[in-house]
């Protein structure tokens, strides 16, 4: 057996002893449960870590920076190990947002091991410039001695560029090959690459542009950024978000005119927005009624999609939407009329419309 590993091994399992698993992952790193390999201990903090960068637990955080703190005390003969320690306690600190000891975790780490893939990404995080971050980024791709992490972290940084396509080709080439939490800290970012693959690059940014919910008044700034819609009321100019939507809530643009624009968003409220504002462009305002007329002719008035009664407010622009296929019914037959709207899902429908 290596030496080397005979000497780091009591040091890793006394470790190991003392820092059970952080809440997120819901179970105990015990003697018995580790692997042979010392790095697996390093493996397991860093998944709890990624972990908590999807979903944030300050409580937890705190546990696992003492755990990797206590860590840290004990001597370590493998230089490699010890820099990816304190690789893995300079992302947390930076989750923390405690930057100067980020900063000197991460001195510590590079001095151990220039080459240390979870250092270099901490060393692009800690950077303010997004050039300079990038650069630092492909810099360090051509000398880890792994790459998953770094091109991951590039996605991320081609997103806010813009630069759909490629962040896409990123994540896909990273994500498959690093644990399950990676996918979940940078899913939303894929989601939102994979969505605005084919696009022009949006006025608005990304933003709004995300799988997070959206307001109402969220809705009101993605028309004014991302189409024409509003024009008739803006003359083309920049609006403030909140005054285009009072003006849109006081034209009958939205279903309840008391509504603030700090409401969460439903589709329901996406679709009555975009089909009146699709009516205001074609001139025709019979479309604001043509399916209740339609279905009221009929000897047994009902509604074809069961969650939208006749009568809904926004029967007609589920209807409309669905046929123009503006939006669709999520499994084929629903609605779901309540169900939050994103800014991704929205600026989807929204050039869709700006199409009729």
């Amino acid at each position: 057996m290596n030496r080397a590993l005979k000497t780091l091994r009591p040091a890793i399992l006394a470790a190991a002893i003392l820092t059970a698993s952080c809440a997120t992952v819901q179970r105990d790193r015990t003697v018995e449960s580790l692997p042979v390999d010392a790095f697996s201990v390093l493996d397991g903090w860093e998944r709890d870590l990624v972990g908590l960068e999807a979903a944030e637990d300050p409580a937890a955080l705190d546990l696992l920076r003492s755990r990797l703190a206590e860590a840290g005390t004990r001597p370590v003969l493998e230089r490699a190990w010890a820099a990816r320690l304190a690789a893995l306690s300079g992302r947390a600190a930076l989750l923390a947002r405690d930057r100067a000891a980020a900063d000197r975790d991460l001195r510590k780490a590079l001095s151990l091991n220039p080459a240390d893939e979870v250092a270099r990404v901490l060393e692009a995080r800690l950077e303010r410039s997004p050039e300079k971050r990038k650069a630092l980024v492909e810099e360090a791709l051509r000398t880890a001695e792994t790459q998953a992490r770094l091109r991951a972290e590039l996605g991320r940084i081609l997103l806010a560029e813009g630069r759909y396509a490629d962040a896409l080709a990123a994540f896909d080439a990273s994500l498959p090959f690093l644990p399950d939490p990676y996918d979940r800290a940078y899913g939303s970012e894929r989601r939102t690459a994979l969505a605005l693959r084919d696009a022009a690059p949006p006025a608005s940014g990304p933003a709004l542009l995300t799988d997070r919910p959206a307001s109402l008044q969220d809705l009101a700034a993605l028309v004014q950024a991302e189409s024409s819609l509003a024009d008739f009321l803006t003359g083309g100019k920049a609006w403030a978000p909140g005054v285009l939507f009072e003006r849109l809530r006081a034209g009958g643009f939205y279903p309840d005119p008391a509504a603030p624009g700090s409401s969460p968003a439903r589709r329901g409220d996406a679709a009555f927005l975009l089909w009146r504002l699709a009516a205001n462009r074609l001139n025709d305002r019979s479309l604001l009624r043509r399916y209740t007329d339609r279905y009221l002719a009929r000897p047994n008035p009902a509604s074809p999609v069961p969650d939208v009664p006749l009568g809904a407010p926004w029967f007609d622009a589920v209807l409309g939407c669905v046929e123009r296929e503006i939006m669709e019914l999520p499994d084929g037959r629903s609605f779901r009329p309540l169900d939050p709207v994103t800014g991704l899902e929205f600026y989807r429908w929204l050039r869709k419309a700006s199409d009729l």
